[in-house]
């Protein structure tokens, strides 16, 4: 006897058994064997590929964790300096006398009387670059500060920062070094994050310096309102009414020019703020010589503002801007005389 295996059309094997006799033929088909039902295995290698995804996505989870809790914080000292400072203020009026002297009354009447006259006498727009006098004589002008915009639209980086961490700006020194404002530093907080936005500005070193100063001093008081801070802000910086009494975006008080300012308040809807806020940092100009030195050395090895540097910017008369800002957004520039701000860049 014989046997041969075969496939039919429908693939199934059969087998012949053949038998020298009678030469039949047995057709038996083949029965399959069971089938294995494990299934195959991962390889090594897929599988350390998902551990190091899920390793991943844990330390995705903590970091997000981390940054949340880290962001809360910084809320929680910026509420908390907020309230202490709205609890000086309230003591301040608690001290109030419920009806003021008549001394009090007669010299606020004065006051008054002389800015209306000084209104009168003076150009058009030009009784707005007067620092506003506090309405109470009794509250020193150097605790009223500008009333901003509580949902600011143009929040850089730049003020987000020291907003955030008012103790690290209130624990900066009373002054910066040259060098912070130009190049960094990673012990005076607000120098650096001045720096930090300075390094943006398409200008020259000499604004850099020169303006981070000015807005370091000014940051300074208005996060930390004292008589020491305020001592060391120039004439032209002081709050004009329109910062003491309408919202506005906090960009708006380091502008240079006050009569600037209050129409900038005064008009701030219609314009693009972000755009003449960009185009400002682009069109501020200190007058100084291009290549002339701003630094030198000091007898202690450290470098220092040279001091007809320093005399240049801390005069209004020692800045100005060209006319790209002036062109594209000339309500600013109302009831100012345009001519002494204007910046001619000289051609070599």
């Amino acid at each position: 006897m014989a046997a041969d295996s075969f496939k039919d059309n429908n693939h199934t094997s059969h087998t012949i058994v053949t038998t020298s006799a009678a030469e039949v033929l047995v057709y038996l088909p083949a029965v399959p064997g069971p089938r294995s039902k494990t299934r195959p295995r991962k390889s090594v290698g897929s599988l350390d590929k998902k551990r190091e995804r899920d390793r991943r996505a844990q330390q995705n989870l903590r970091t997000k964790r981390l940054e949340r809790i880290q962001e809360l914080e910084q809320r929680l000292v910026l509420l908390d300096d907020k309230v202490r400072k709205y609890g000086r203020i309230l003591l301040d009026f608690d001290k109030l006398p419920l009806h003021p002297p008549a001394a009090v009354i007669s010299e606020a009447e004065s006051a008054a009387q002389t800015m209306m006259e000084f209104s009168r006498r003076s150009p058009e727009g030009t009784a707005s670059l007067q620092p506003c006098l506090p309405t109470d004589s009794s509250i020193p002008r150097w605790k009223v500060t500008p009333y901003h915009e509580d949902g600011d639209v143009i929040m850089t980086d730049c003020f987000r920062l020291w907003l955030q961490r008012p103790d690290l700006v209130k624990a900066s020194p009373e002054s910066p070094a040259p060098l912070e404002l130009l190049y960094g530093s990673k012990t005076n907080f607000l120098a650096n994050v001045i720096h930090e936005a300075g390094r943006k500005w398409p200008c020259r070193d000499p604004e850099r310096l020169a303006g981070g100063w000015l807005c370091y001093h000014f940051i300074k008081w208005m996060i930390c309102p004292t008589q020491a801070a305020y001592s060391h802000l120039q004439p032209w910086q002081l709050p004009v009414q329109e910062q003491l009494q309408k919202k506005h975006p906090y960009f708006i008080d380091l502008l240079w020019w006050p009569g600037l300012r209050a129409n900038m308040i005064n008009k701030q809807h219609r314009y693009d703020l972000a755009d003449a806020f960009a185009l400002f940092t682009c069109c501020i100009k200190v007058r100084w010589a291009w290549g002339k030195n701003f630094l030198e050395p000091g007898e202690d090895g450290q470098f220092r503002i040279l001091p007809e540097f320093y005399d240049t910017f801390t005069r209004i008369e020692g800045w100005g801007l060209t006319d790209e800002l002036m062109t594209r957004y000339p309500a600013i520039v109302d009831g100012l005389d345009v001519d002494s701000i204007r910046f001619q860049v000289a051609l070599e």
